[in-house]
């Protein structure tokens, strides 16, 4: 074997220990994240729509029963959905079982039908922050629904919606 082969080889082994060392610290980037997400859960909806007698239930069991969160709503829709706004209840409800409902508009196009939101293609993502510093019983269990009352039994074009909580106190 010549000196350049063997060269190549050192140089072809050092290269892939770099790759991997790369590989490895790119894994563990996201744990680094100041913003630490304790709960985010994700409902698609059928293709067909989302009816209004179809709540989404989420149950963030675990949260920490010590700490304050902040709780943000979001939801997906593409090119299909035919209005400006749309109109979700939230229901809190808090272990005791007392349930307050907060009523959440998103603005999802403006005058001029120009989508709002993340995104690109025909998807869009819209996110609000619903509710701020609030403890793990106040958050018990969370139920979502359909608020828009249209002609149409299930509303088109909203593809997902999402609840996500972050722990915001050290």
């Amino acid at each position: 074997m010549t000196t350049i082969q063997t060269d190549n080889r050192r140089l072809q082994r050092k290269t892939s220990r770099l790759c991997v060392a790369v590989l490895l610290f790119a894994m563990l980037l996201p744990a680094c994240t100041s913003e630490r997400q304790n709960y985010s859960r994700f409902y698609s909806m059928s293709p067909k729509g989302w009816s209004a007698n179809a709540p989404l239930h989420f149950a963030p069991d675990s949260l920490d029963s010590l700490g304050t969160y902040d709780v943000k709503l979001a939801v997906r829709h593409d090119t299909h959905y035919a209005y400006k706004q749309l109109l979700l209840a939230v229901d809190f409800i808090n272990n005791a079982g007392k349930v307050t409902r907060q009523v959440v508009t998103f603005d999802v196009a403006d005058d001029y039908g120009n989508w709002k939101g993340a995104g690109f293609g025909s998807a869009y993502q819209l996110e609000r922050t619903i509710a701020r510093g609030v403890s793990r019983t106040s958050v018990n269990r969370i139920v979502v629904w359909n608020g828009m009352k249209t002609r149409e039994k299930l509303l088109q074009g909203v593809t997902d919606v999402g609840v996500t909580i972050t722990r915001v106190d050290e």
